[in-house]
């Protein structure tokens, strides 16, 4: 199975799916695609400088979207 992946730029843009999504739309999605199997592992990834509050809230918000499990990273701005 496929995880899924959530992408948080230095500028606390979020991707997914390659496409650049509010938080609203990000927990539609997100839902959608938890629906079907909630044991699906939802990644991450994020830059090392986003403020720790930003991070926390897409954690949040991918657990009221039915997430169970996680896998998190930083990543060095580019």
């Amino acid at each position: 199975k496929k995880n899924l992946i959530i992408k948080i730029d230095k500028n606390g843009f979020l991707e997914f799916e390659d496409k650049v999504l509010t938080s609203d739309l990000l927990l539609k999605e997100l839902t959608q695609k938890l629906i079907s199997n909630k044991s699906t592992i939802v990644e991450i990834h994020a830059d090392k400088n986003i403020e720790f509050g930003s991070f926390g809230n897409i954690i949040e918000l991918a657990r009221q979207a039915g997430a169970e499990e996680f896998i998190f990273a930083t990543e060095d701005p580019q």
